[in-house]
């Protein structure tokens, strides 16, 4: 059985419900009603969901991949998350309830493997369907076989124009990508929540939080433990890493709190507001979602010199761009001055976002060739 959908989501970065629901394997269809006996009592709510709403697109996102859910979520806010490894009759029957909706843009956020056969067959049985896909992996990624297996896929169905167009995360991506005679576009991440205020941070502290993810070189967390170690009084809160983050921290006798597990995605907002400053100073990124979840929940956050974040605003971009990565003494100063401009930071941040977010919006409505941004 394909089990997307165990709860109803309500996400606090966007003003959406998302009902998630089962899909089981079955042959019928009927293009023109919701059959009974083809879809459970939780997939035909959902469909009428749907079919009153008439999104102009809809997306598509494994929903275990949280960056590119997030991504994509806030972009596209019509979420169907589809599991990442499809057999043939889930594919089938994947591909009819997305025809049932009626939506004829589909917008894929990441690329799983077995989305290529969903794609093969959309196309093969729905070709009035258009398919999008929204790539959130760098060049630097090509080494990592499963990245790249991806990235040649959704190239060879480009080429068969059974997918429409590719959208990169990664600016200046998709220049590459056109000049071999593909049709791609950059398109710019963003979150739709603008805080109100500095949030309030826990009392004592500095409290301080390292949100790489996961224990890759890509995201390894050691430079900025190293940096907080030297700032007077820090309280620091380490998630998702291994044993080898707990121990260095141990090692430079830092006040710490460790958890291995990554917090829900929807308690994510309370948990990066309760902090002075988040640190996400990763060496490779395409747009990295979580600084900007982070400055929605009224909390500024340091990240490396990887994306196209805050390139228009100097003060932001010295701020919170640490451009050396992996030198703990600059990510240190860097530390110090966001805790004594905290509150000028997310001022300004007020001030830039909305401009910026139309910005991002309107790469998107370009993108999937459409004029209207509020009906996603």
């Amino acid at each position: 059985m394909l089990k997307y959908i165990k709860k109803i989501i309500h996400s606090k970065t966007i003003n959406h419900t998302i009902r998630e629901v089962s899909l089981d394997p079955s042959p019928s269809h009927n293009a023109n009603k919701i059959i009974t006996n083809e879809w459970s009592e939780d997939e035909q709510s959902l469909l009428m969901h749907f079919r009153n709403l008439k999104p102009t697109a809809i997306s598509i996102v494994p929903p275990d991949w949280r960056g590119v859910t997030s991504a994509t979520r806030n972009l596209v806010s019509n979420l169907l998350p589809i599991d990442a490894r499809l057999n043939p009759s889930q594919v089938e029957r994947t591909a009819r309830f997305i025809y049932e909706i009626g939506c004829k843009k589909i917008f894929f956020g990441g690329f799983a493997h077995s989305y290529s056969n969903l794609v093969n067959t959309l196309h093969k049985n729905h070709p009035d369907i258009d398919i999008y896909v929204f790539w959130l992996s760098s060049f630097l990624q090509s080494n990592e076989d499963y990245a790249w297996h991806s990235f040649k896929l959704i190239d060879q169905l480009c080429r068969e124009r059974k997918i429409k167009k590719w959208g990169f995360a990664k600016k200046g991506m998709a220049e590459v990508i056109r000049a071999t005679g593909v049709p791609a576009e950059f398109i710019m991440s963003y979150v739709r929540t603008i805080p109100d205020a500095p949030s309030i941070p826990k009392p004592g502290g500095p409290h301080l939080a390292v949100w790489a993810l996961a224990p890759i070189w890509r995201k390894n967390p050691y430079a900025m433990l190293a940096a907080a170690s030297t700032i007077p009084g820090a309280d620091v809160f380490v998630v998702g890493q291994d044993e080898r983050a707990r121990e260095f921290a141990n090692y430079l006798n830092l006040s710490f709190r460790y958890q291995r597990n990554p917090i829900d995605q929807d308690q994510m907002q309370d948990a990066l507001a309760e902090n002075h400053l988040n640190l996400y100073v990763t060496l490779s990124e395409c747009s990295p979602m979580l600084p900007l979840e982070s400055l929605s929940a009224g909390a500024p956050c340091l990240f490396g010199p990887n994306s196209h974040l805050f390139e228009d605003n100097p003060y932001l971009h010295s701020r919170l761009v640490v451009p050396y990565p992996d030198r703990s003494d600059i990510i240190a100063e860097f530390i110090q001055r966001g805790l004594e401009e905290r509150d000028e930071i997310i001022s300004v941040y007020r001030k830039y976002t909305p401009g910026y977010n139309q910005h991002a919006m309107k790469s998107l409505t370009d993108f999937l060739e459409i004029d209207e941004a509020s009906i996603l």
